[in-house]
């Protein structure tokens, strides 16, 4: 039988808790990544439009963070208009950033106004847009 020596399994262990985390990648082949205290980004590598970023923002909370389908997902770092930065959501906004979001919902979907919010049923009938299937 073979043994492995605690020093490799200690370097094993240290290996794979060092290791960055995994991505989620959503229904509408978008990465996400968590991004620390609860909050998670959305990964703009190919000019995803707000529909597709809300998307997996939404399969993102629901899946890995299991958020119920009338849980609000809200916009905390939204990008700049024309950019490819990470698009920075939360499930738990501070009152700022709710009281950013109060009164300003739209008919259009936003990825650039901090504080907009959807619930998590909402966002995710985005991901059955057609435009997103091969």
């Amino acid at each position: 039988m073979n043994r492995v020596s605690p020093a490799i399994l200690t370097v094993m262990s240290l290996a794979v808790l060092s290791s960055p985390a995994q991505a989620y990648i959503a229904e509408n082949r978008v990465e996400v990544l968590p991004a620390g205290n609860g909050n998670f980004a959305v990964q703009d590598t190919r000019g995803v439009g707000p529909m597709e970023a809300w998307c997996a923002a939404a399969s993102y909370a629901q899946v890995v963070m299991g958020a119920g389908a009338a849980d609000r997902v809200y916009l905390m770092d939204g990008r700049d208009r024309g950019s490819r930065q990470p698009i920075i959501y939360t499930l738990t906004p501070s009152d700022a950033l709710r009281a950013a979001g109060a009164g300003k919902q739209s008919l259009s979907v936003s990825v650039t106004r901090d504080g907009y919010n959807l619930t998590v049923s909402h966002a995710r009938h985005f991901c059955t847009n057609p435009y997103f299937d091969d």
